[in-house]
């Protein structure tokens, strides 16, 4: 068997829904499961299946890394005293008695990630994000009764998984998933918003401190340090039997040392575009202890983590399985000298070797990126205003063309408006430049020209009528509007200006318009028969 790792950071807000509820407060889990690393390996072109679903490849889960050592899941047994004493909480085994601890009351704890070799509890910060849905009809603003919230694993959170492949695996296809898993990708939920972007970096293997199985008498303990699908004679099962782990058939599950939690949802599967079959598995960090009868010695526990390596019940190609048989810092002492993680996210993310990101604020206002955002925020400023001034100039416009009509000149349709419009959305930063694309458009080609006698086009927008006590055409109507609201000038002696400024008030007030023109333009009705 060969194992391949990979270190993981996020950069920006990761999703990564625990259930597929819809009504409620969202919750994402503060880990990435392995079904993450498997959907990335399937949108290899070329790969088959069986590769994926086989269980010949095994994708694990990817936990939070904390002074360049990977935690792992609290296990269940640990307790603490629901009202600490002032020098700090204290821990308690559950795996032993705790009668003796029933005067500070303990509570199970069932949350964060724990450093099995400094014993410290880590915690993922996830963060809240408010958002709301958006009506394009009314330039961006909120719309009614969509708010919703997601929860979220913020940048900066490190992460390590592995991929175990057995060696039966041809070599190409090792290289094609790891050449796949590497870089810049985007995972999780909302990946087209700004969620999911991560970076992943293979690895060497790393060190493992923590020592290997030790006997506890007669009791054999399964810790899962994943999810768990329990699964016996091909159906799922809720009651841990011996032979899921590979125990004699006379062993017997301890009720009161173990400590199982449940949990049931539906995995979304993105190829087929809905949610899979409902899944009931064991939380990990849950703690199973089974009477064996006998004493078990320490070659005997590493033979039955041999044979667990590739792991228990079902989905182990998505990292579901993993457990580990009698691990030091689960059965160790009754009280448990637990301390709390202090520092920050950027502390506990302090051997990183990527650069900061971080830069001089020369090299940030020169950086197209803010130079973009600079004017999304200029021109959102300003797309009131254009709204309301293209409104009447629709107004406008129409009008005009009633007059036109009456005196017999032909009018434009909403082909020949689409065609003004698509001047307007391509110069729409530069005002001198859709003028003058504008005039190209719609005056006649000169005389001396072949154009000039099959263009038909500039019939429809030079007739020229009284209006508003003066003759005027749709063309000079428009160029006269614009020019008004805005004068157009593109030169600037800032070489920067032309990439920062507001675009053209009024190129987006014609875009404005020509959208609420072609809402009124329509064919003539037709009279209802008496």
């Amino acid at each position: 068997m060969m194992e391949k790792w990979f270190e993981l950071e996020t950069q920006s807000h990761v999703i990564v829904s625990a259930s597929g509820v819809q009504e409620g407060s969202h919750v994402t889990l503060d880990y990435l499961p392995g079904s993450v690393f498997q959907g990335l390996a399937a949108s290899i072109p070329g790969l088959s299946p069986d590769h994926l679903l086989s269980g010949h490849i095994r994708f694990s889960d990817a936990l939070p890394v904390v002074d360049n050592r990977m935690t792992v899941p609290v296990p269940l047994s640990v307790h603490k005293a629901k009202f600490p004493a002032q020098n700090g909480p204290t821990y308690f085994n559950g795996l032993y008695d705790l009668s003796e601890w029933s005067d500070c009351q303990p509570t199970q704890v069932r949350k964060n990630y724990i450093d099995p070799v400094e014993l410290q509890f880590f915690s993922v910060p996830c963060v809240l994000n408010t958002k709301t849905a958006i009506e394009r009809d009314r330039y961006g603003a909120s719309k009614d009764g969509s708010l919703f919230s997601y929860q979220s694993i913020p940048p900066g959170i490190r992460y390590r998984f592995r991929i175990e492949l057995d060696d039966s695996v041809d070599h190409r296809v090792v290289e094609q998933i790891i050449d796949c898993l590497t870089g810049s990708v985007r995972i999780g939920r909302s990946r087209n918003a700004e969620f999911g972007h991560v970076r992943i970096e293979p690895m060497d293997r790393p060190e493992m401190p923590v020592a290997g199985p030790e006997p506890m008498g007669s009791h054999v303990v399964f810790y899962l340090q994943s999810d768990l699908a329990p699964v016996s004679a091909g159906v799922p099962v809720m009651l841990p039997e011996p032979a899921l782990f590979g125990l004699p058939a006379d062993a017997r599950f301890n009720r009161r040392l173990s400590y199982v939690r449940m949990r049931s949802f539906s995995p979304w599967n993105r190829f087929f575009g809905r949610r899979m079959t409902m899944r009931h598995v064991w939380v990990k960090g849950s703690v199973i202890v089974f009477d064996t009868g006998r004493d078990w010695s320490c070659q005997d526990l590493e033979a039955l983590q041999c044979r667990s390596a590739p792991g228990v019940g079902l989905y182990t190609s998505e990292g579901y399985g993993a457990v580990r048989v009698n691990p030091v810092f689960v059965i160790r002492d009754r009280t448990l000298k637990i301390v709390e993680w202090t520092g920050s996210v950027d502390a506990a993310t302090k051997n990183n070797p990527s650069k900061s990101n971080h830069l001089p604020i020369d090299e940030v206002t020169a950086s197209p990126l803010i130079r973009l955002l600079i004017k999304r925020s200029n021109r959102k400023k300003r797309s009131m205003t254009a709204a309301e001034k293209g409104r009447r100039w629709a107004e406008t416009w129409v009008c005009l063309m009633n007059v036109l009509r009456q005196d017999g000149e032909p009018v434009p349709g909403k082909t020949q408006w689409s065609g003004i419009r698509e001047l307007a959305v391509a110069n729409r930063d530069h005002t001198d430049q859709f003028l003058a694309a504008l005039a190209l458009h719609c005056l006649p080609p000169p005389a001396n020209t072949p154009e000039h006698h099959r263009s038909v086009r500039h019939r429809y927008w030079n007739g020229k009528v009284w209006f508003n006590d003066h003759r005027v055409s749709l063309y000079e109507q428009i160029l006269n509007d614009v020019r008004k609201l805005e004068p157009a000038h593109d030169s600037s002696p800032n070489p920067h200006q032309n990439e920062t400024r507001t675009p053209g008030t009024g190129v987006d007030a014609v875009i404005h318009a020509i959208r609420y023109l072609s809402r009124g333009i329509s064919c003539p009705k037709k009279e209802k028969k008496s």
